[in-house]
């Protein structure tokens, strides 16, 4: 299967259930995907905190190890923050 490049003119699938040649999805729209770019802010987040545990339960932490799960604990949040903002939201229904 070769690769194809994207006709510019041609909009994108508003349903990932239309495909292009019968059994071939299309692409889906950012707005499928959009806990993308939390879920990685937040998995760096946690791998920077997993690298500094050998030395924390090590008992052998300095200041930088503690300031480095800081900025890890930070991007975790940071991380949940973007995933709640960037979550679709349903309308509301009129009542």
């Amino acid at each position: 299967m070769a690769d194809r490049i994207p006709d510019p003119d041609r909009p994108l699938a508003s349903s990932a259930a239309e495909t292009t040649s019968g059994s071939e999805p299309t692409n889906r729209s950012l707005t499928h995907r959009w806990w993308w770019q939390a879920a990685v802010i937040a998995v760096t987040g946690a791998a920077i905190i997993g690298f500094q545990w050998e030395v924390i339960s090590g008992g052998e932490p300095i200041a930088a190890t503690w300031v480095m799960v800081g900025i890890g604990a930070a991007a975790v949040v940071a991380g949940a923050v973007v995933a709640w903002r960037s979550r679709p939201h349903r309308p509301q229904q009129g009542g």
